[in-house]
C-alpha cells in the first residue's frame, strides 16, 4: 500500500480496486471519526480512493481544530500553518479581494516549502 497525504484531503491507493480494499474502508473510519463531514471519491482507472472536506464550515470547525490539538510533524506541520492562515483569510471574506487574493496566492507559494525563519 501506498498512502499520500495532503491537508484537505487524504489519499490511498493499493493494488487492488478501492472497493475491495482496506484503503476504502480506512477512508470510511476516517470520515466516520470527522463526524461523516467530507465525501470519498473512487477512481478506479487509478485503482485509489480519496477523502476530501471541502465546506469551508468543516474545515474551520473541524479539520483544523483537530489538527491543533493532535499537531502534525515535521514539514507538514509548517505546511499546516500556512493552510489556517488562508483559511482564516477566506472566512474573512479577504479571498474575494484582489489583495486578499493576492495574499493566499503568496501563502500558496510558500507551502510545502516551509516557513521562513
Amino acid at each position: 500500500m501506498n498512502y499520500t497525504k495532503k491537508i484537505g484531503a487524504c489519499a490511498a491507493r493499493d493494488d487492488h480496486h478501492p472497493e475491495e480494499g482496506a484503503d476504502l474502508l480506512l477512508l470510511k473510519r476516517i470520515q466516520e471519526f470527522f463526524n461523516g463531514i467530507g465525501t470519498i471519491t473512487l477512481n478506479n482507472n487509478k485503482n485509489s480512493a480519496v477523502f476530501r472536506v471541502l465546506k469551508l464550515k468543516d474545515i474551520t470547525n473541524i479539520i483544523i481544530p483537530h489538527f491543533m490539538q493532535y499537531p502534525l510533524l515535521t514539514q507538514k506541520r509548517a505546511d499546516f500553518e500556512l493552510f489556517k492562515a488562508v483559511i482564516e483569510l477566506m472566512n474573512k471574506g479577504e479571498h474575494l479581494t484582489k489583495d486578499g487574493f493576492r495574499k493566499i496566492l503568496a501563502i500558496r507559494a510558500s507551502m510545502n516549502n516551509g516557513l521562513s525563519q
